[in-house]
Protein backbone atom coordinates (compact mmCIF):
# COMPACT_ATOMS: atom_id res chain seq x y z
CA UNK A 1 0.00 0.00 0.00
CA UNK A 2 1.55 3.49 -0.75
CA UNK A 3 2.28 6.17 1.66
CA UNK A 4 -0.01 8.61 1.28
CA UNK A 5 2.04 11.23 3.15
CA UNK A 6 4.79 10.62 0.42
CA UNK A 7 3.61 11.32 -2.64
CA UNK A 8 1.91 14.70 -2.47
CA UNK A 9 -0.85 15.11 -5.23
CA UNK A 10 -0.26 18.83 -6.13
CA UNK A 11 0.09 21.64 -3.81
CA UNK A 12 -2.16 22.39 -1.38
CA UNK A 13 -2.46 25.77 -1.52
CA UNK A 14 -1.98 27.61 -4.49
CA UNK A 15 0.07 30.81 -4.56
CA UNK A 16 -2.24 33.52 -4.29
CA UNK A 17 -2.41 36.79 -7.38
CA UNK A 18 -0.64 39.83 -6.58
CA UNK A 19 -2.66 42.87 -6.51
CA UNK A 20 -1.35 43.75 -10.12
CA UNK A 21 -2.29 40.55 -11.88
CA UNK A 22 -5.74 41.34 -10.74
CA UNK A 23 -5.78 45.11 -12.19
CA UNK A 24 -9.20 44.02 -13.35
CA UNK A 25 -10.91 44.14 -10.21
CA UNK A 26 -9.88 47.23 -8.83
CA UNK A 27 -13.45 48.33 -8.23
CA UNK A 28 -14.37 45.62 -6.17
CA UNK A 29 -11.02 45.68 -4.09
CA UNK A 30 -12.10 49.16 -3.81
CA UNK A 31 -15.79 48.20 -2.14
CA UNK A 32 -14.17 45.45 -0.12
CA UNK A 33 -11.69 47.51 1.04
CA UNK A 34 -13.91 50.91 2.14
CA UNK A 35 -17.14 48.17 3.64
CA UNK A 36 -14.34 46.48 5.44
CA UNK A 37 -12.87 49.89 7.03
CA UNK A 38 -8.94 48.28 6.08
CA UNK A 39 -6.37 49.12 3.17
CA UNK A 40 -5.78 45.33 2.94
CA UNK A 41 -7.26 43.20 0.13
CA UNK A 42 -6.49 39.80 1.54
CA UNK A 43 -5.97 36.58 -0.22
CA UNK A 44 -9.23 35.79 0.31
CA UNK A 45 -10.73 38.36 -2.07
CA UNK A 46 -7.33 38.01 -4.47
CA UNK A 47 -8.03 34.05 -4.50
CA UNK A 48 -11.67 34.82 -5.75
CA UNK A 49 -11.15 37.48 -7.82
CA UNK A 50 -9.15 34.52 -9.88
CA UNK A 51 -11.36 32.27 -9.63
CA UNK A 52 -13.94 34.41 -11.46
CA UNK A 53 -16.35 34.42 -8.16
CA UNK A 54 -15.12 37.76 -6.74
CA UNK A 55 -18.07 39.78 -8.09
CA UNK A 56 -20.75 37.19 -7.22
CA UNK A 57 -19.27 36.42 -4.20
CA UNK A 58 -18.78 40.16 -2.66
CA UNK A 59 -21.79 41.40 -4.60
CA UNK A 60 -23.72 38.70 -1.83
CA UNK A 61 -21.45 39.68 1.08
CA UNK A 62 -21.49 43.29 0.81
CA UNK A 63 -24.76 43.90 2.48
CA UNK A 64 -23.64 41.74 5.30
CA UNK A 65 -20.85 44.03 6.36
CA UNK A 66 -22.87 45.83 8.64
CA UNK A 67 -24.62 43.38 10.64
CA UNK A 68 -22.06 41.46 10.95
CA UNK A 69 -19.47 44.34 12.41
CA UNK A 70 -20.61 43.88 16.36
CA UNK A 71 -19.46 39.82 16.23
CA UNK A 72 -16.22 41.23 14.25
CA UNK A 73 -15.38 43.50 16.78
CA UNK A 74 -16.28 40.45 19.85
CA UNK A 75 -14.43 37.98 17.56
CA UNK A 76 -11.13 40.69 17.83
CA UNK A 77 -11.83 41.79 21.57
CA UNK A 78 -11.47 37.44 22.09
CA UNK A 79 -8.72 36.60 20.24
CA UNK A 80 -6.99 39.98 21.37
CA UNK A 81 -7.78 38.89 25.33
CA UNK A 82 -6.31 35.08 24.30
CA UNK A 83 -2.90 36.29 22.64
CA UNK A 84 -2.10 38.37 25.76
CA UNK A 85 -2.48 34.95 27.80
CA UNK A 86 0.02 32.85 25.27
CA UNK A 87 3.17 32.03 27.07
CA UNK A 88 5.39 33.65 24.54
CA UNK A 89 6.70 37.23 24.22
CA UNK A 90 5.66 39.01 20.79
CA UNK A 91 8.19 38.85 18.14
CA UNK A 92 7.49 42.35 17.30
CA UNK A 93 7.09 44.21 20.19
CA UNK A 94 9.18 47.61 20.54
CA UNK A 95 12.13 45.85 22.88
CA UNK A 96 12.89 43.19 19.67
CA UNK A 97 12.61 46.43 16.50
CA UNK A 98 15.15 48.20 19.00
CA UNK A 99 17.34 45.60 19.14
CA UNK A 100 17.52 44.49 15.77
CA UNK A 101 18.21 48.08 15.10
CA UNK A 102 14.90 48.80 13.14
CA UNK A 103 13.09 50.95 16.06
CA UNK A 104 11.84 53.70 13.30
CA UNK A 105 9.76 50.91 11.88
CA UNK A 106 7.93 50.43 14.84
CA UNK A 107 4.88 52.71 14.05
CA UNK A 108 4.32 51.19 10.82
CA UNK A 109 4.40 47.44 11.98
CA UNK A 110 1.76 48.51 14.52
CA UNK A 111 -0.33 49.81 11.87
CA UNK A 112 -0.02 46.89 9.81
CA UNK A 113 -0.70 44.20 12.61
CA UNK A 114 -3.40 46.16 13.56
CA UNK A 115 -4.88 46.40 10.01
CA UNK A 116 -4.32 43.03 9.58
CA UNK A 117 -6.12 41.68 13.15
CA UNK A 118 -9.09 44.05 12.57
CA UNK A 119 -9.34 42.72 8.88
CA UNK A 120 -8.88 39.29 9.82
CA UNK A 121 -11.92 39.16 12.57
CA UNK A 122 -13.95 40.91 10.11
CA UNK A 123 -13.70 39.00 6.67
CA UNK A 124 -13.33 35.68 9.22
CA UNK A 125 -17.03 36.69 10.72
CA UNK A 126 -18.42 37.49 7.26
CA UNK A 127 -17.28 34.18 5.44
CA UNK A 128 -17.86 31.88 8.15
CA UNK A 129 -21.15 33.66 8.80
CA UNK A 130 -22.34 32.19 5.40
CA UNK A 131 -24.72 30.01 4.43
CA UNK A 132 -23.86 27.36 1.21
CA UNK A 133 -27.06 27.97 -0.83
CA UNK A 134 -28.24 25.17 -3.12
Amino acid sequence: MPDALAEPRGPLIRPVPSLAELAEHAEVFGRVRAALGTPIVNSIWRQAAADGRLEDMWDHLEPQVTASRPRAAQLLRTARASARGLPWDAAADCVALRNAEIEDAAPGVVVVLDAYAVTLARVLTLVAGCRRVS
